[in-house]
């Protein structure tokens, strides 16, 4: 997989322009949500995913799961929960902090520690 990503990253800088969404049409335009869901069921087939499952992955799990494991790589770091807890929140495209915290239920561990450290760090960068 990783290879094959790296292999399309270095086509795709070549055609790119200034796009930044990460795949694009054959025209170099970033796609359509429709034509991204169906791409991404022919991949989950040909994988062999979930065929049998009423409820197969979104896209949107993918997300999900990165999220929750960029938290849970906090742990090993507590000095730098509340700097990558920030990071990860512009990552996302969150206009506020807030709307990340909700990743936190999936790491209870950590709530308490990231959400303090979190607010401190969004606390002084206003101040």
């Amino acid at each position: 997989m990783v290879a094959a990503l790296d292999g399309y990253l270095r086509v795709r800088a070549k055609v790119a322009g200034v796009d930044d969404h990460l795949f694009l049409t054959v025209g170099g335009r970033r796609m359509g949500l429709g034509t991204v869901h169906a791409a991404f069921h022919v991949i989950l087939n040909k994988a062999g995913i979930a065929t049998g499952r009423p409820r197969r992955p979104r896209i949107h799990d993918l997300r999900h799961t990165f999220a929750t494991r960029a938290l849970a790589q906090c742990a090993m770091r507590r000095d730098d929960v509340a700097r990558d807890f920030v990071a990860l929140s512009t990552y996302l495209g969150h206009g506020h902090i807030r709307h990340t915290y909700w990743y936190l239920e999936a790491t209870p561990d950590l709530m308490g520690d990231i959400a303090a450290a979190a607010e401190m760090l969004a606390a002084e960068v206003i101040a």
